[in-house]
């Protein structure tokens, strides 16, 4: 099937093989279409046969209705033809070429030049083919990836306006292509979809460049989807943007297993608190915004005391409870701007941002009293236990984070030599006991 350019075009075209070819001069188009009764610009379905003998292109014979003539009888000698079935081996395949006539028919020199270039680019890529449009429309209905065309304006809100989805994109997200023809794009955002991301792809769209991104998208009964979007600008046959396409793949569940990662990563499987190595990166971004600003910055180590004896007298399963019961009410107690971390074994740690040593130590006593009051049920029995407690606070002369555990620690250990179930303050080795 032909195509037309901006001023004209050849095409080499062969529909069935053994037949020959034969050239289309387009700047003929109306006398075309009444020797074949075809749309304007559209010839195929024929063979050689059925036009042998006829031309328009200057310097060929010509009828004056007839616009068609045989490659082998055009340039059989200056393009090395034998037979267009050397080149042309495979049905309904045409291959097509502009030239610049301004209205008039092609020169024979012109478009025999053109014809060399496009034969020989035929040989170097043998296997290049041409995909009809009713081809290509298949193919985009059955990918599995979403496909969303939208206009090229207007980009700022409503726009842009959605024009065409594939079967894909209804299964991602739930809207019949009834629902969201006409439409702006911006009907799949919600309360957590990224602004910023969004600002960036209309700038690239405004900017008529491709752009990727990882969106957050709400599907039609608002559940949240994570999306890879691959946006395109199209052009038409002069080069301009009519249309955007988007190219969407499901991350959800990747994005979830990332997540996922990233807790086990982060976090202590027993408790859910921050494991020890991410409690340290935190602790010292804390420490390093305390010491620029001058601001207040606090730690509590805790230990559950006989820790040993609950687990050699009743089992490693009784401690573990007693563990996710400390670390539980650990964390009712709390501000959000804290940080609670499973230090290790029995130990916890507590950072506390604009925090005071008065205030840190208020926190110890309070969570030592509770949970000196708190009952574990197991299987068999109720248990109780308390646990002791150190206080420390950022001072002018520590320029490290681990210069402020160092002392939490060890008035922890104080507290522990002071007989347990107390809290202890390092800086003035005040002991607060039950």
């Amino acid at each position: 099937m032909a195509r037309q350019a901006l001023d004209g075009e050849f095409t080499l075209q062969s529909h069935t093989p053994g037949t020959d070819g034969f050239a289309v001069d387009q700047s003929h188009r109306t006398a075309a279409a009444r020797v074949f009764g075809a749309r304007a610009g559209i010839v195929f379905g024929h063979t050689c046969s059925n036009v042998r003998g006829h031309s328009g292109i200057e310097g060929t014979v010509s009828t004056p209705n007839n616009v068609h003539m045989p490659v082998t009888h055009l340039f059989p000698r200056s393009v090395g033809l034998r037979s267009p079935t050397t080149i042309f081996s495979t049905t309904d395949r045409t291959l097509a070429a502009p030239w610049p006539t301004n209205g008039k028919p092609a020169n024979r020199t012109d478009l025999q030049r053109q014809l060399e270039l496009l034969i020989d680019n035929d040989r170097r890529n043998p296997g290049a083919q041409v995909i009809s449009t009713e081809l290509f429309q298949q193919l985009v209905q059955c990918t599995n990836d979403s496909i969303v065309v939208t206009l090229a304006t207007p980009l700022d809100p409503p726009g842009p306006i959605i024009s065409y989805v594939n079967p894909a994109f209804t299964t991602l997200s739930g809207y019949q292509p009834e629902e969201i023809i006409g439409k702006s794009t911006r009907l799949r955002h919600g309360p957590k979809t990224d602004l910023k991301t969004v600002a960036l792809v209309q700038t690239a769209m405004e900017a008529q460049q491709p752009i990727r991104v990882e969106l957050l998208c709400y599907s039609r009964t608002n559940e949240e989807t994570w999306l890879d979007i691959n946006i395109v600008p199209l052009r038409n046959t002069h080069g301009r943007v009519t249309h955007f396409a988007a190219i969407e793949r499901d991350l959800t569940a990747t994005k979830q297993l990332q997540q996922e990662l990233t807790l086990m990563a982060n976090t202590d499987p027993l408790t859910g608190l921050l494991n020890r190595r991410r409690f340290m990166e935190c602790a010292g971004t804390e420490f390093s915004r305390a010491q620029r600003y001058q601001r207040e910055l606090a730690m509590v180590m805790l230990d559950i005391d006989h820790f040993k004896n609950i687990n050699d007298a009743r089992g490693h399963l009784v401690g573990d409870q007693v563990i996710k019961a400390m670390a539980r009410h650990t964390q009712t107690l709390l501000r959000t701007s804290d940080w609670p971390a499973r230090w290790g074994g029995e130990e916890f740690a507590i950072l506390m941002p604009e925090t005071t040593l008065d205030g840190a130590t208020n926190l110890a006593e309070r969570l030592r009293a509770d949970l000196a009051t708190l009952t574990v049920k197991t299987a068999d029995e109720s248990l109780q236990f308390t646990v002791s407690a150190g206080v420390a606070a950022r001072t002018e002369n520590d320029h490290h984070f681990m210069a402020l555990m160092e002392r939490a620690d060890a008035a922890l250990y104080a507290a522990k030599h002071a007989g347990r179930n107390c809290v202890h303050l390092h800086d003035t080795r005040e002991t607060r006991a039950a």
